[in-house]
């Protein structure tokens, strides 16, 4: 990956491929073609994404998933969009569970 990251910058798009179900490895490599090495083009996911990573793409840097062919989009959508609260801080720059708890105003306890 390191080998053409001179080369980045020549793409609009990127594509990351998910070869089977349990694979991770393009969320890893999500993350560094933004951080480390700066892409700011679109990246894509293809393969067998399911919708429970959706916000762990988007986290890591991905823009677009490209699901199988016999996806009910919708419905895909609808269970992507299930979650708001994230656990841990990541590329994006959402605040992460933990730390909106306490950024949040305190309110007394009448006794």
């Amino acid at each position: 990956m390191a080998a053409l990251a001179a080369d980045y910058g020549l793409f609009d798009t990127l594509g990351l491929a998910f070869l089977w179900l349990g694979h991770g490895r393009a969320f890893s490599q999500a993350r560094l073609i933004r951080e480390r090495f700066g892409f700011d083009g679109e990246i894509r996911a293809r393969g067998p994404v399911i919708a429970d990573q959706y916000i762990y793409l988007l986290r890591c840097g991905v823009d677009a998933v490209e699901v199988p062919e016999d996806t009910v989009v919708e419905t895909w959508l609808r269970n992507a969009r299930r979650f708001s609260a994230v656990y841990q801080p990541a590329a994006d720059d959402r605040v992460p569970a933990y730390r909106r708890r306490h950024l949040a105003p305190q309110t007394a306890i009448a006794s």
